[in-house]
């Protein structure tokens, strides 16, 4: 950061939207950089930087009453640790979640508990003429 710097972060401190919004240019892109860097592969088809960021430019407008400017890097430090937390709390979301196969498993049942359900069902019909086709056996589910 410059001392040019420092009547922006006076301003966005104040809740000055425009003098955030310039910070966050400037200063975003770094931000970004440090928590790509920290993001494992298995989240990556969850989410990314730019979402981690999308979150962290909110909250930085939102929280800017709470930012106290600190010298020249503590706008870059306050933005970060935003960003860290949300990119924390995004793991812990998904952590909290089953793996897809488990959702699906709950929701629909294993393949077994699906076709002894239909047994069941199968069984307790009354016959009524209607010829019943059973294609379980010709179909594969994946």
């Amino acid at each position: 950061m410059s001392q040019s710097d420092e009547p922006l972060l006076m301003q966005a401190a104040q809740g000055d939207d425009d003098a955030m919004t310039a910070l966050l240019q400037r200063y975003g892109p770094q931000v970004r950089g440090r928590i790509n860097g920290r993001i494992a592969q298995r989240y990556r088809s969850a989410f990314d930087a730019d979402d981690v960021m999308q979150v962290t430019y909110l909250e930085a407008f939102l929280c800017a009453g709470g930012f106290a400017p600190s010298g020249f890097d503590g706008f870059v430090v306050w933005l970060t640790r935003i960003a860290k937390n949300n990119l924390r709390d995004a793991v812990k979301e998904l952590s909290r979640q089953p793996p897809p196969s488990e959702k699906v498993q709950r929701r629909w049942g294993t393949r077994r508990q699906r076709a002894e359900s239909q047994q069941a069902a199968a069984a307790r019909q009354e016959p009524t003429g209607a010829c019943v086709v059973d294609l379980r056996g010709l179909l594969t589910l994946r």
